[in-house]
């Protein structure tokens, strides 16, 4: 007896999970495919618990030493790890089945959250369990990273990685929003260590139940032969070379990475901001911003529509520009406001009666949208550039150079950032901030050359 329409598309996700995958099962809506669901659902599941954890963990530390210089080596002991392990990270993943190496991040984060039980407000532990997270983080990211191939058609990249930035949304949502200072305020920071140690179980039960979360193109035995040719120098620079022999994967890398080293400056720079320009409190400052996660809804949702019609590369430049556009926005906010009044082309003065909030509000939270919206297309677009591009068995160590490369680059320039803002004033350090940005994007796209192919093969 035929099936149904309906019945087919169980069978076939079934068929699927069982590790027979059919065209059917690909053209599906994705959230239907068995694989990438499950997928999906680890994500949400454990940034759930990285959101909640991470700002519990900033919150105790603040509360237990009110020093600038622990919630400093609070982020350095979030970027170590990055620096430290972030090359070798990708090696690893290239050589173990992504599976592997996710079940095990999770199983081994759950198990050092749960030992935080015992000191829960120790401040060295708290320190040494941040390395410690931060080091699993190296090789969780790489391997989630380059698992998306094995689960997706190569046509679906661009969405499937929209589907999963939007899932971290609302993991950062419901962790780091709502869950987390909730619980933090009612009842301490224990219930959320243990609610985010079960949390990270649960994703690692979820991830085991994926079959074939590895591109079925790695074959084992041509993996085998590059682990016995490749020595340590060149596994660790091969993914710089693999991308420095494509124009277009580096510019894409480029962006990626200032996008990711903006970011972690301007969590420094913001709530500065938000006293010293916008003249309230920094408390309120996840409300001033939070059109920044509208725009980066419109981003996730327009950098597939405009990379397959244009191209991914395309689509990651354009959300470049409108990301520096806009932060250069914030450092000239006066002229900003001046334009639009003269202009009118937005009713500021009515939108700040209607919402009883100052005019300085409602022109910060106008340009956090555009810029909430470039920096989703530029996370989506470019990294499904890279997927794109990226040789298979060169995937795990590319995403891994990316990593490293954002921790390096973020070191030193949020401390300059942080004494800048301090010493001059904060809209010169987001001057100077976008002004890094764009020339280092054209340096990249116009001032280097690609290196031939051939010296992008270790020898």
């Amino acid at each position: 007896m035929a099936l149904s329409p309906h019945q087919r598309s169980y069978a076939d996700t079934y068929q699927d999970a069982l590790g027979a995958p059919s065209e059917a099962v690909q053209e599906l809506p994705l959230l239907q495919q068995f694989r990438f669901y499950r997928f999906a659902l680890s994500a949400l599941t454990a940034n759930t618990g990285q959101n909640a954890l991470s700002y519990t963990l900033l919150i105790v530390v603040i509360d237990e030493t009110s020093s600038g210089v622990f919630t400093s080596l609070f982020v350095l002991c979030s970027l170590l790890p990055i620096i430290l392990f972030g090359l070798v990270a990708g090696i690893v993943v290239d050589q173990l089945p992504n599976k592997l190496i996710l079940f095990t991040a999770n199983v081994t984060r759950a198990i050092v959250v749960f030992l935080l039980l015992y000191w829960p407000t120790n401040v060295a532990m708290i320190l040494l369990t941040v390395v410690l997270l931060w080091t699993v983080q190296q090789f969780s990211s790489p391997a989630a990273s380059s698992a998306l191939p094995a689960l997706l058609p190569r046509h679906s990249y661009s969405s499937g990685a929209a589907l999963i930035d939007v899932a971290n949304l609302f993991a950062q949502l419901i962790g780091m929003v709502i869950f987390a200072p909730v619980m933090l305020k009612l009842f301490g920071p224990e219930p959320v260590y243990a609610t985010t140690a079960v949390l990270y179980g649960a994703a690692a039960y979820i991830v085991f139940t994926i079959p074939r979360m590895t591109d079925p193109k790695a074959k084992v035995e041509e993996l085998q032969r590059e682990r016995s040719q490749i020595k340590l120098f060149e596994a660790l620079s091969a993914g710089w070379r693999m991308l420095r022999s494509d124009a277009v994967a580096f510019e894409a890398m480029v962006q990626y990475t200032l996008l990711s080293t903006a970011t972690a400056i301007l969590v420094v720079l913001v709530p500065q901001y938000t006293e010293e320009v916008v003249n309230t409190s920094a408390e309120n400052l996840i409300y001033i911003f939070s059109p920044a996660a509208l725009g980066l809804f419109l981003g996730l949702w327009l950098a597939p529509i405009i990379g397959r019609l244009y191209g991914n590369p395309l689509a990651s430049t354009i959300g470049f520009v409108l990301f520096v556009v806009s932060i250069a926005g914030f450092a000239f906010s006066a002229g900003v406001e001046e334009i639009i009044m003269e202009n009118g082309f937005v009713p500021i003065e009515e939108m700040a009666d209607f919402f009883n909030i100052s005019i300085a509000v409602v022109v910060t939270m106008l340009l956090a949208l555009p810029a909430g919206v470039g920096a989703g297309m530029v996370g989506i677009a470019a990294k499904a550039t890279l997927l794109e591009r990226a040789p298979v068995e060169g995937r795990g160590r590319i995403f891994a150079t990316q990593a490293w490369a954002a921790g390096v680059l973020s070191l030193i320039p949020i401390f300059v950032a942080g004494l800048i803002s301090s010493v001059i004033d904060v809209r010169f350090a987001i001057f100077l901030l976008a002004f890094a940005l764009a020339a280092i994007a054209l340096y990249a796209r116009f001032g280097l050359e690609p290196q031939p192919a051939s010296s992008a093969q270790p020898s």
